[in-house]
């Protein structure tokens, strides 16, 4: 039987030990790539060879969202496989529309993680019955909505700001150019810095391409 080669990415090493030790104890399961972080991740020259990626959400710089977009368009072939502690709906949905292929909460027993892990290796989607249960109790209407919510809401100011920054404007250069002052350009910024949850304006640009929301 083909193995199967696995990548796990998450931020909280005793986790990430914890469930890489579990998993290679499972006969026609490979764990290739270890990574506690999206940037470390996307580095391994040998990820094109993952067949699943069992992925977390909230990690610094990229969290599992942007990731999710990343492998999706770069690497179609990998099923993305989230493990997360994340029970809302609107995040659940937003990452379904992104067609990642499952979605297990982190307190799911080894055989659940298995048989999820085989599925989706398949090609078949798996959310556990948690998963779906929450997703029963919500209508068309909120997941309109909710899907959109896990964007950055961003005023027409912000997003200008935004797109300057990009350019590679300094923020006298911003303020000059918007004929504002520098005290309002820095006040935006750190407001973009929390929208994005980042600390680092190479972090903030970096984000916003990886979800579009500039080009």
């Amino acid at each position: 039987m083909k193995k199967i080669n696995i990548a796990i990415v998450d931020d909280h090493s005793l986790f990430l030990e914890g469930l890489s030790s579990i998993l290679k104890d499972v006969d026609n399961f490979k764990i290739l790539i270890t990574a506690s972080s999206a940037k470390e991740l996307l580095n391994q020259p040998n990820l094109a060879t993952i067949d699943v990626l069992i992925s977390d959400i909230s990690m610094p710089e990229m969290d599992g969202i942007a990731l999710s977009q990343i492998i999706k368009k770069q690497f179609p072939t990998i099923k993305i496989l989230i493990l997360s502690m994340h029970e809302e709906t609107q995040i659940i949905k937003a990452l379904i529309k992104m067609k990642i292929d499952g979605y297990l909460f982190k307190n799911a027993d080894k055989e659940l993680l298995v048989s999820a892990i085989t599925s989706v290796a398949q090609g078949n989607l798996f959310f556990s019955e948690a998963i779906k249960n929450k997703l029963i109790f919500t209508n068309e209407e909120e997941d309109e909505s909710s899907t959109k919510s896990i964007l950055p809401k961003l005023s027409s100011r912000e997003k200008e700001i935004l797109e300057l920054i990009a350019k590679g404007l300094t923020i006298n250069q911003i303020a000059d150019t918007l004929f504002i002052s520098h005290h309002t350009v820095v006040s935006h910024k750190q407001k973009l810095f929390y929208k994005f949850n980042v600390d680092k304006i190479t972090s903030l640009v970096k984000k916003a391409l990886d979800l579009e929301i500039i080009n």
